[in-house]
C-alpha cells in the first residue's frame, strides 16, 4: 500500500474538494467521494480501493508533512 505525504493545507484542500485517495495504486481521485468514504471504484486503477481523504489519514494513508 502507497502512502501520501501532504502539508496540512493540502489536506484541507482535499477534503474541502472531496477528493479520495488510491493506497493501491497511489492515484488522486477527482470523483465525489465523502471525507468518511470506504471502497470507492478508483480513477486510475478501476479497483475499489479508493477512499475520502479523512479515512484515508486516520487508517495511516496520509501522512501530515511538518
Amino acid at each position: 500500500m502507497k502512502t501520501l505525504s501532504i502539508t496540512e493545507s493540502e489536506y484541507l484542500e482535499y477534503r474541502n474538494d472531496n477528493l479520495g485517495y488510491c493506497p493501491k495504486c497511489g492515484g488522486i481521485n477527482d470523483s465525489f467521494h465523502e471525507p468518511d468514504a470506504e471502497n470507492y471504484t478508483c480513477d486510475e486503477c478501476g479497483s475499489k480501493s479508493s477512499h475520502g481523504i479523512e479515512n484515508c489519514l486516520i487508517m495511516g494513508y496520509v501522512n501530515i508533512k511538518g
